[in-house]
């Protein structure tokens, strides 16, 4: 590709710069296109220039004018009262818990049942025991339809309280998942943006960053009121917004698979899973044994002691003093890489190579998992990961803090470290799973015959596969024969290339273009 560089480009750099501009037709440009991230580096304009410069109690004036409802604090009996009449006149309503840190003290709880308005009951003084013994049998009280964002993580707060919240009608988070999952924000103040068109109080605002970070229970209570409540009547107001949106199979998507999925969610997370430590201290100190021996046999090639986990140094020792040969390796800002793809092209090249992948993929596993879980057991000896439904666009579940779904099964060390997962005296651990759910898919929208008898028969569509590309009986395909053909089977469908098939299966680039020939004469349905 050449840059041509004598395009006639007209550039007046006068007129580009910044005059005096509508921030309100700005705001709304950026909200059409999604731009939320840039409106921090929106300049003020010149009427916010001056109001900026007027005195601190005008100041306060003028950002006491940017609440977006009527905002109440809930701060004696006597109004808890009338809005406890309120909330059992409801319906449905909103509510949304304040903790002190992200599962920390439950500090608050703010209701909203109309748009631009909406209450907030602090739970910090004497009459804390009091407002939750009260307001317990609303939440436990199905026939009222509780409407909130990320509804699990305020259903756990809640459950430590000892009040079990049942109703959950409408999570607003999940709604604008079933409606969009190709989106990566279902955060409050992103949803904020994109679908009213508000800008809603940061919590850093709040709370500052970095070391200066105070808790809520520190912040003055008006101001948490107005950040509270805020949230809960953004969240009524997206509720009226999507409900009307949800209809038909998305109704049905929403309605009877992610909303009830909430509260077993929930649970999951509460029961968690127990880990038995000791094993990973064991396991532990036998990978830093195996780790040390390693570290030995690559300083003796090098010929010198370097820290392996350095890409400096492993740079030097292999491409200067080993010498070894640099054809096909990409090079980043600082040099040649030594990342772990770059490595596989040249394992032939010299015998450290392959000590160099051994050591990071156990030093890697040591860190991750060995080290870490332990760090992350609970007082109860389990780990309670996050599971979250609006994460992948498929529709399945990822794990977070820690993730649990990544531990390497196809290693023995990661099958040994999946044995730290233990069940209880009495209980097993049981996995189930669909069986090759995306061949089978690919085999009826193909209508491919052969695919179709293969799973009629309930035979194992990758030794199939291998039978029909190397011309063997079922039987006699080896382990190594059948991984080939799996790697055929779904690098191919996702449009894996001849290069692609090559590395993954370590053979020559014809070999691997040949075998893509005979997988298409093989099935001829799925090449259509």
């Amino acid at each position: 590709a050449t840059i041509m560089t004598d395009l006639p480009v007209k550039l007046d750099l006068h007129k580009s710069e910044l005059h005096n501009y509508d921030r309100t037709k700005a705001l709304k440009l950026f909200q059409e296109l999604g731009f939320r991230s840039l409106i921090s580096k929106l300049p003020l304009s010149n009427k916010e220039i001056a109001l900026s410069q007027k005195s601190l109690f005008e100041q306060k004036r003028v950002k006491a004018k940017k609440k977006h409802g009527k905002y109440y604090l809930i701060d004696n009996r006597q109004k808890f009262e009338n809005l406890y009449k309120k909330i059992k006149k409801c319906e449905n309503f909103v509510f949304d818990v304040e903790t002190t840190t992200l599962n920390g003290r439950l500090i608050g709880i703010s209701f909203a049942f109309k748009e631009k308005e909406a209450y907030y009951l602090p739970l910090l003084d004497k009459d804390r025991d009091y407002y939750l013994k009260e307001i317990k049998p609303i939440f436990e009280d199905e026939t009222h339809g509780k409407i909130g964002h990320n509804l699990k993580y305020d259903y756990l707060i809640l459950n430590g309280e000892g009040i079990k919240v049942l109703g959950l009608n409408f999570d607003t988070m999940l709604a604008a998942y079933v409606l969009n999952p190709g989106k990566r924000n279902y955060d409050l103040d992103s949803l904020t943006f994109i679908e009213l068109g508000l800008e809603k109080t940061p919590i850093e605002e709040l709370i500052g960053k970095g070391k200066e970070q105070k808790t809520l229970d520190k912040i003055s209570l008006e101001e948490v009121a107005d950040y509270s409540c805020e949230d809960a009547d953004i969240t009524f107001r997206l509720y009226n917004l999507y409900r009307p949106r949800l209809k038909k199979k998305l109704a049905e998507v929403f309605y009877s698979i992610e909303m009830p999925l909430v509260i077993v969610l929930a649970c999951m997370e509460g029961v968690g899973i127990r880990l038995d430590s000791r094993f990973l201290r064991v396991m532990s100190k036998e990978i830093t044994r195996e780790i040390n021996f390693i570290s030995q046999k690559i300083h003796k090639l090098a010929g010198m002691k370097f820290n392996i986990n350095s890409t400096q140094q492993l740079r030097e020792i292999l491409f200067e003093k080993l010498g070894i040969e640099t054809t096909d390796i990409r090079k980043t800002k600082t040099g040649l890489s030594t990342a772990a793809g770059e490595l596989e092209k040249i394992r032939e090249r010299h015998k450290i190579i392959d000590l160099i992948a051994k050591y990071r993929e156990i030093t890697k596993l040591k860190n991750t998992y060995l080290e870490a879980l332990p760090k992350l057991v609970a007082e109860d000896d389990r780990i309670h990961t996050s599971f979250n439904q609006t994460i992948t666009t498929t529709g399945r579940l990822s794990s977070s803090h820690p993730n649990l779904q990544n531990i390497p099964i196809r290693t023995s060390l990661g099958n040994r470290i999946r044995r730290a997962f233990v069940a209880d005296e009495g209980y097993k651990l049981v996995a189930f799973d669909y069986s090759q759910i995306e061949l089978r898919v690919v085999a009826h929208l193909a209508q491919d015959k052969k695919m179709i008898s293969a799973f009629q028969k309930g035979e194992d569509i990758h030794a199939a596969t291998a039978s029909w590309l190397f011309h063997k009986q079922i039987s006699k395909i080896s382990d190594f024969e059948r991984r080939e053909a799996k790697t055929v089977n779904f690098g191919v469908l996702y449009g894996m290339s001849s290069y692609g098939l090559a590395q993954g299966m370590k053979v020559d680039r014809d070999y691997a273009a040949e075998f893509i020939d005979n997988y298409f004469d093989t099935f001829k349905g799925v090449k259509k």
